[in-house]
């Protein structure tokens, strides 16, 4: 009986922090929309999936967390991403919040990612 108290004080004692870590690395300013906020997400992205990395690995990941992926949209003096992807983050009352992912590809029958870039957007439900 004396054993299983230092046991069950050791359980209680135990946490995890890893959730909090990984939220603090990827939004050094939370709640704000800004450049530093994108700049960690899409760090993150690309060493997750750096160039060369499977395009189908990425949209597996998307879908896996309820988002979705399409063919991106060329816009005149912007760099273009063939591929945008969309995991949505959190709505409430009419407002969301979703990350947007962009990716550049080869282009070709299996494409493979070449860049990747990550940033938070806002609109209205």
């Amino acid at each position: 009986m004396v054993t299983a108290l230092p046991m069950a004080f050791i359980i209680s004692s135990c946490s995890d922090n890893r959730k909090d870590i990984a939220l603090s690395l990827l939004f050094p300013n939370p709640g704000a929309f800004n450049e530093e906020n994108d700049e960690a997400i899409s760090a993150a992205l690309s060493a997750r999936f750096g160039a060369g990395s499977s395009t189908a690995r990425l949209i597996h990941f998307v879908e896996s967390l309820g988002g979705g992926c399409g063919r991106g949209i060329q816009v005149a003096n912007e760099e273009y991403y063939d591929l945008i992807c969309r995991i949505p983050e959190y709505e409430v009352f009419g407002f969301a919040m979703s990350l947007i992912i962009e990716a550049q590809t080869n282009g070709s029958m299996e494409p493979d990612v070449k860049k990747i870039k990550g940033r938070s957007v806002s609109f209205s439900l």
